[in-house]
């Protein structure tokens, strides 16, 4: 599934490269956090979220995190997320 979602991206003159969606990357770093506990994964993936704002995908990311068994910290990250707003 992520090789069908990943964007092509020229880099330079005759060069192209591919690259995994921001959702992909999310689910990445989601299983490497639970795999190492690194805080590190999460603060990537609240800058992930936040830089890219609506085009985000929740659902998919929903969806994958429930078949990777990763709703827990797709939740704490969320929570995170809302946490860390500024005051309006």
């Amino acid at each position: 599934m992520e090789l069908s979602r990943r964007a092509r991206r020229s880099i330079g003159p005759d060069c192209i490269a591919f690259t995994a969606s921001p959702e992909d990357v999310v689910l990445a770093k989601m299983a490497f956090y639970r795999e190492g506990g690194s805080d590190k994964h999460l603060r990537d993936i609240t800058g992930i979220l936040r830089v890219s704002g609506s085009k985000i995908d929740h659902e998919y990311i929903l969806d994958w995190a429930g078949r990777l068994e990763l709703n827990e910290i797709w939740q704490l990250i969320l929570t995170r997320l809302n946490q860390q707003k500024p005051a309006q």
